[in-house]
């Protein structure tokens, strides 16, 4: 089963020194749906991180529910909110935001490398929410899965594309988000 884990541990005394909280507040509107996330980032571009694959807190079955099609759905993923196709490109524009942030507010010749491969991750990352967990209730609502994952191609390569970097980096990554795009429509 695929969980959806949204639980962190932060230095309290640590982001209110590197004003990682009043930047949220500042930014709270571009990382709306996932305000941990945009903490992560920050706290992330500040010091170690650790990840563990402890169960910390178990609460409540999970919420599939049957539908007359006899198809199992994630009840959650009906709801078009936060999960639907425009709202997935907001929260897109907002990480990638805090990525650059992240990065000390520019890419540079310096740290271009760096930061293009923490966003192809993230553009993957988006590829499988907008594919394989939010594209068969994309589906039911008549809308084609193939442009929608091509649109989501040219919307990642429009969002970086007036960022200063060398052509030829540009290309790699472009090729790299295209093949995960790809292969997440073969999984389907």
């Amino acid at each position: 089963m695929d969980a959806y884990i949204s639980g962190q541990l932060y230095n309290r005394k640590r982001i209110i020194s590197l004003g990682i909280l009043d930047r949220l507040k500042v930014n709270l509107k571009k990382n709306s749906a996932y305000p941990h996330l945009y903490l992560n980032v920050l706290s992330a571009s500040h010091g170690i991180c650790a990840f563990s694959g402890v169960t910390w807190v178990r609460m409540g079955p999970s919420q599939e529910v049957e539908y007359d099609d006899g198809i199992r759905h994630n009840d959650l993923a009906d709801y078009v909110g936060a999960y639907g196709f425009g709202a997935r490109l907001d929260q897109m524009i907002g990480l990638r935001d805090a990525l650059i942030e992240a990065y000390g507010g520019e890419i540079t010749s310096e740290n271009a490398t760096e930061f293009y491969t923490s966003y192809v991750a993230l553009c993957n990352k988006y590829a499988r929410l907008i594919i394989q967990v939010n594209g068969p209730n994309y589906h039911r609502n008549f809308l084609n899965i193939k442009r929608l994952s091509r649109a989501f191609l040219d919307f990642c390569m429009a969002a970086v594309e007036n960022l200063p970097v060398n052509v030829e980096l540009f290309k790699k990554v472009e090729e790299i988000i295209l093949r995960e795009v790809q292969a997440r429509m073969v999984r389907m």
